[in-house]
């Protein structure tokens, strides 16, 4: 959302204005319009794709074609993004990520086409939220938000949903930080065991930081998160996803819901609110 916003916002004030002259731009500001420029290709390229489906028969054929499309219109920006990575070098405000950038083009596309067809997100009264466009399932938080709570064992914190738990996801400061925390002992442990598990389904895990993304929404103010999802802290929130860019991974990435923005740089055993999500059905 922010990538195309931004996108926008560079449309805007870039355009031409008779009689001005306008400095050359940087280098990084080239990289960056280069950028933002594909992102808003990758969206349009998949709305397009998308409406193409709308009016087809709907067969598994009509869906493998639509998805080959897809592929393709993330082949295109993939490539973009390494030819102003290539062409502009350390002047790159950040070195391509383009999966996260996909993440964020295919929620934008996907609201487009969800807002057309369907309600996208959907409570299923068990406890959990369907995601229509993602066909994630994910977990849907309870109780009203509070102090903080330290879950350090079972017996602190007996609600795995509770909305004020706090857990880590690696339990020490050691090589290699695995995903030993109480969000995966304590958290997870009883999501995937209590009987019966959430939602008739015991397979329960953390999301990566790309899916995490799918479900921000800064219009919906603070959380940043649609309301069916549930009470949520307006704050940081645990993914999955280990930074892997060249440090020693004791960070992993997390999205804040009290702006939608996203880092790579949470502590691992530091205390944080997660969120449980697998892939539907």
């Amino acid at each position: 959302m922010r990538v195309l916003a931004r996108m926008l916002g560079f449309l805007l004030a870039t355009a031409a204005v008779p009689g001005a002259v306008d400095a050359a731009p940087t280098a990084a500001q080239s990289c960056e319009s280069a950028k933002e420029k594909a992102a808003g290709k990758a969206a349009q390229c998949r709305l397009v794709a998308a409406g193409v489906f709308a009016v087809s028969p709907g067969t598994q054929a009509d869906v493998d074609k639509r998805d080959a499309a897809y592929a393709k219109c993330q082949s295109k920006m993939s490539d973009a993004y390494a030819k102003a990575d290539a062409k502009y070098g350390a002047n790159c405000p950040v070195p391509a990520n383009t999966s996260i950038v996909e993440a964020l083009t295919t929620a934008y596309s996907g609201n487009v086409i969800v807002v057309n067809q369907q309600a996208r997100f959907v409570d299923n009264g068990n406890g959990t939220v369907t995601d229509n466009l993602t066909h994630l399932l994910w977990e849907k938080k309870t109780g009203t938000v509070g102090a903080d709570v330290e879950c350090i064992g079972v017996a602190t914190c007996p609600d795995p949903h509770d909305v004020n738990n706090r857990y880590t996801w690696s339990a020490n400061n050691t090589s290699p930080w695995p995903f030993d925390g109480t969000a995966a002992t304590v958290f997870l442990g009883l999501v995937n065991s209590q009987a019966p598990c959430l939602g008739g389904h015991c397979d329960w895990r953390l999301p990566s930081v790309e899916e995490m993304l799918t479900i921000v929404d800064t219009s919906a103010g603070v959380p940043t998160i649609p309301a069916v999802f549930g009470p949520t802290r307006p704050t940081i929130y645990f993914t999955a996803t280990t930074f892997a860019g060249g440090f020693t991974p004791y960070y992993a990435w997390y999205v804040d819901f009290s702006d939608g923005d996203y880092a790579n740089n949470a502590f691992k055993p530091t205390s944080y609110f997660v969120r449980a999500v697998r892939s539907a059905p």
